[in-house]
């Protein structure tokens, strides 16, 4: 399944579960599909409290540019048995996916939408869809990382 495998101080392991890079806070913040993937994570408050900073940046700085204008991960191309997704400046770092890997979370299933539609916007009904599916399954998961600890 492709989403994000581990975070430490910031910084999250996004991939499958044999090949994963490194990805910020910040860059996952920075587009539709990185968003649903932090949902589905469970850092739900963090999300919140950055999509909100993001969004006064933005009308204080009046930069009308949409989240999915240059997203930080993308699909550099396909065939029938691998995704290639890219990420860093110029695409440094990549890692292949297959399409079932892709589509066993929302997160990659974003991702692979976005590369399929051409590389344009995702539809809002969609994106809104996978947006609350994700915020709950977060919180549920959450929900059971506390009880975990807490029986610990």
């Amino acid at each position: 399944m492709f989403g994000i495998q581990f975070d430490a101080a910031g910084i999250y392991l996004v991939g499958t579960p044999t090949e994963q890079f490194h990805i910020s806070f910040e860059e996952l913040i920075s587009f539709t599909g990185g968003i649903i993937g932090l949902l589905e994570y469970g850092v739900t408050w963090k999300v919140l409290k950055g999509v909100s900073n993001r969004l006064r940046h933005r009308l204080v700085h009046q930069s009308g540019t949409s989240s999915d204008t240059q997203p930080s991960l993308w699909v550099d191309n396909s065939g029938p048995v691998l995704y290639g997704i890219r990420h860093g400046p110029h695409g440094i770092e990549s890692i292949r996916a297959s399409p079932q890997e892709l589509e066993g979370s929302r997160f990659g299933r974003a991702v692979k939408k976005h590369w399929d539609r051409g590389m344009i916007g995702l539809s809002s009904i969609w994106t809104t869809r996978m947006l609350m599916e994700a915020f709950f399954v977060g919180l549920w998961r959450n929900t059971l990382r506390r009880v975990k600890t807490r029986k610990s």
